[in-house]
């Protein structure tokens, strides 16, 4: 979840830091949010799908 930033930042920090790694072989959804600060609401979201593997 970012706020004031594209969602798609978000989605990059959930791969480089690699949260997804316990979920070996399963599929995941990766879902990065971006948060209005003014609005104090979802400006945009994006999601991935990735299959985790051993």
């Amino acid at each position: 979840m970012k706020m004031d930033e594209p969602a798609r930042k978000a989605l990059e920090q959930i791969k480089e830091k690699k949260y997804f790694e316990g979920f070996t072989g399963r599929r995941c959804y990766l879902i990065g949010v971006s948060i209005d600060s003014r609005e104090r609401n979802i400006r945009e979201w994006e999601y991935e799908v990735l299959f985790v593997e051993r």
